[in-house]
């Protein structure tokens, strides 16, 4: 027979207040006080042979649920309180056919974060939604198959360019390695790459789309980061990524996406030392290995990046509270007026939003 303590409610049971003035229950049995949660246990077994709990499992699960959900709550509060009066961007990093499975460098269990980086693009507001793209010439840097005596995942010195590990060939050019994974909701628009204007006068018919950051374009040197290269100032490739979310006036971007050891870390690391408050999704991406995923996280955490899940961002419908109870507008995208025309944007209700339409990179090649 269990008992729990805090549920206990028996006709002759009473309160005092113990000479440390906390609360405790008194169970009486035939007019003799018997005492607090603990005597009482102890009485329960020297009379009658019954063992109480005073702990039991169903409410120890139901104090951890309520935990979390505090917390849960608390983190939601402080991102939506950072992020209200700027604007964000959601970075979802090389979701494509060759880092998931069956693909040349698939990640453990890649595919598994679709899902949750899908449910991210109606759950938040976005002034832009960004998807970076290894596009990796055939006779890249970075391929074992490109540097003779070398073998896969082997680190080695490059001239000019430092550690590098050699991967397997994976996201040529035009390949279907390359695509986007067909699970993933995407609305490709633009393509850039180092060398292209992100565009002092945003179009806002464009901006609905998302915009596509092609990396990895140069041979001599590999690209982690949605931003460039890993050199100081980025001298041999910069995206135009920091570029765009300047021009869009963003102040915050989350990060999720593949892999979380090497491109979502190093874009994420990026974007807060470009000043952008960062937020990285522990759920929305995966790692090649624990080893790298602990060292980088323990990097993300230390240069100021936020990690979270994502179940811990604030929703549509909490920001439009928030912004009503704070005085302000409703929530209104960047360059928003052709959009809301189309009905794309606009929305601070769950209802407002639109659902993404999947899409892969069909047709990639031909647009190239």
């Amino acid at each position: 027979m269990h008992f729990n303590s805090s549920l206990l409610r028996l006709s002759g049971c009473r309160r005092f207040e113990s000479a440390e003035a906390v609360p405790c229950p008194v169970v009486v049995a035939s007019g003799k006080p018997i005492g607090g949660s603990t005597d009482f246990a102890v009485h329960c077994q020297s009379a009658f042979g019954i063992s109480v709990d005073l702990d039991p499992p169903a409410l120890q699960s139901r104090a951890t649920e309520d935990m979390a959900a505090a917390e849960r709550e608390t983190t939601q509060a402080e991102v939506l309180r950072s992020c209200l009066t700027v604007r964000r961007a959601l970075i979802i990093v090389d979701v494509q056919r060759d880092f998931c499975e069956g693909g040349s460098l698939a990640v453990p269990e890649g595919d598994a974060i679709i899902e949750v980086v899908n449910s991210l693009r109606s759950r938040w507001n976005w002034d832009l939604v960004v998807l970076t793209q290894d596009w990796h010439p055939a006779d890249h840097i970075s391929f074992a198959s490109n540097n003779e005596g070398t073998s896969l995942f082997e680190l080695v010195d490059l001239p000019g360019v430092g550690s590098q590990v050699m991967w397997p060939d994976h996201c040529v050019q035009g390949s279907s390695g390359a695509e986007f994974h067909p699970s993933l909701e995407c609305s490709p628009g633009r393509r850039l790459q180092a060398g292209d204007d992100a565009g002092d006068a945003p179009d806002p018919e464009a901006d609905v789309l998302d915009t596509v950051i092609r990396k990895g374009t140069v041979r001599e040197v590999d690209s982690y980061s949605g931003f460039g290269d890993a050199t100081p100032g980025k001298t041999k490739e910069e995206t135009p990524l920091r570029a765009l979310l300047q021009s869009r006036g963003v102040g915050a971007v989350v990060v999720v996406g593949l892999a979380q050891d090497f491109c979502v870390s190093f874009t994420a690391k990026d974007a807060r030392s470009y000043g952008f408050e960062t937020f990285l999704v522990r759920d929305g991406t995966k790692g090649i290995t624990s080893e790298g995923v602990g060292k980088e996280m323990e990097l993300c955490r230390a240069e100021g990046v936020r990690l979270v899940g994502s179940e811990e961002l604030p929703t549509k419908t909490m920001e439009a509270e928030a912004r009503r109870e704070a005085g302000l507008g409703r929530w209104v995208r960047f360059g928003d007026a052709a959009a809301t025309a189309r009905g794309r944007g606009g929305g601070d209700t769950e209802a407002d939003a639109e659902a993404a339409r999947p899409a892969g990179e069909a047709g990639d090649v031909a647009s190239a």
